[in-house]
Formats: C-alpha cells, structure tokens, sequence
C-alpha cells in the first residue's frame, strides 16, 4: 500500500527550511512600556521570525535565551542555524548545519516535544532508526500529534502494523473529527500488513467516520493528487483501496455505520 505519509507528513528538511514553530506572542504584546520586544517575543516562533524579516534580532535573542537553558529558544536557534538561508552574512557557514542539530538535539534531550519530532525525523531520514524510534516516541508520549503519525507510519513501514495503530488512535483520540488517523486506518486495516491480517468491517467503519469528519476534503485532495501524477491505477493506490473500501461500504452500510459508531466511542470521550 503507498504510504500516505508521503502526503500527510513533513520530512525534516522541509521543516527545517520552512520553519517549526511553537506558540508566539506576537511583538507588540507585553512591550507597552519599554516599545521594545523581548527576547522571549523575538524568539517565540521561526516562522514569525521570518515573517517579521527579525533574523538578527531574532537570532541574538535566542542565543541569549539559550545562554539561560530556555530549551525552548534553544529548538528555534537550532531551526536558525539549520536554515542556510536564514543569516548567510552573519553566520559562519562551516559547520553551522551541525551545530543547528546540535542545538536541537539538545532541546530535544530537554523535552521539547518539536525538536523531539524534529530530530527523530532527521533520523529517520538518515537511517537511524533506532534514535528515530526513541525520540519519536518521546515526542508522541509528550502529546505531540504530528510525531504520533510520524512513529505510526515508521512502525507500518518496517511490517510493525500492530505497534502502528495504538499511535493511530492516539492522535484520534487527541485531534478527534480533524484527525488524520481515520484516513490511515482505514487504509490499513483494509489492505493489512505483515503482522496484521486485513478486516474490511473495521476498515469501513473507519472509513465511515471519515465521511463524517474534516478528513474528507484530505482523501479527495489525495485521489486528485494520485490522478494528476498518474499513479491512480496502480496497484496499492490510495485511490483503488479507496474504491474497493467504498464498494465494501456500499454493501454492508448499517454494520459498517454501527462500527465506525463504535469506534468513535471508544476513540473519542465525550
């Protein structure tokens, strides 16, 4: 089966180019009476950093902050250093990259759930999976969603299916109707795994909650996606697992309905 986090996921260079960020404060606020940011308003998000065009302000603050063990700052330095786009005249490009994942990695190492994600992204991009596989899963138990997906599709990968759904379910049960589980769910527990037998009733009862929830618009978006590049067709598409769960559905509605209910229930506490 292709593997939807080709589409859902970001690997760790586009984060790195395009900017993690963590929640801002906005410039303006909290700096009435000095008409100053803080350090801590200069380097709340990258992302604002480079929306508000801040990079050596930005920078210099969190260089300070890091100086202080705000671990927080200490990620978004990192995402600074990472980006060679960001501070070419200011900062020496040798050995900068290294020092950004340092940075994160230290972060990471202090419980910052996105540079968890962060790092263990990069690892498993460079083959290490059992560093992907720790801090993965460090940043998934700290309630970061997007780490969850990234750990489940890790485990379906390498055949791990079983280890894979509990995430699954995990950012269901986080993110509810907005959650992105139900499209990854129904399409494995339809085509199975290697260590996960297929169950077209279970399968369509997570389908029927994504007929029911925003991930909708997602799987249209993901079927467009396979029928402009031309893999539609093939065998193990998003597009034809797609099909053969919606004729499942088609004749077996009420069952799949009162399961997809089920699932719910149990996935989403009232």
């Amino acid at each position: 089966m292709c593997r939807l986090s080709k589409f859902l996921t970001l690997n760790v260079a586009a984060m790195l180019i395009s900017g993690c960020s963590l929640s801002w404060f906005g410039f303006g606020s909290g700096s009435e009476n000095s008409g100053k940011p803080t350090d801590k308003e200069l380097c709340s998000s990258k992302t604002q950093i480079v929306a508000n065009h801040s990079y050596y302000e930005s920078w210099q603050a969190c260089e300070r902050l890091t100086l202080q063990q705000d671990y927080d700052a200490e990620y978004i330095l990192g995402l600074i250093y990472t980006d060679e786009k960001v501070l070419n005249g200011f900062i020496n490009s040798e050995g900068r990259f290294d020092k950004g994942l340092e940075h994160i990695k230290n972060a990471a190492d202090h419980n910052v759930p996105q540079a968890q994600r962060t790092i263990g992204e990069y690892y498993e991009k460079h083959n290490n999976k059992e560093q992907a596989y720790k801090y993965l899963n460090m940043a998934a138990d700290s309630g970061d969603t997007d780490a969850m997906l990234s750990l489940a599709t890790n485990y379906e990968t390498d055949g791990f299916c079983t280890k894979a759904i509990p995430y699954y379910e995990k950012e269901i049960s986080t993110k509810k109707e907005s959650a992105e589980g139900w499209i990854y769910l129904y399409l494995l527990t339809f085509s199975g795994c290697k260590d996960l037998e297929p169950d077209p009733l279970v399968s369509c009862g997570y389908y029927h909650n994504v007929l029911n929830t925003t991930s909708k618009n997602t799987v249209l978006s993901l079927i467009e996606f396979e029928k402009t590049s031309g893999i539609a067709g093939k065998k193990g598409s998003i597009t034809l697992t797609t099909k053969d769960v919606q004729n499942y559905y088609k004749g077996n509605s009420d069952i799949c309905k009162k399961t997809g209910q089920e699932i719910k229930k149990k996935l989403i506490k009232e």
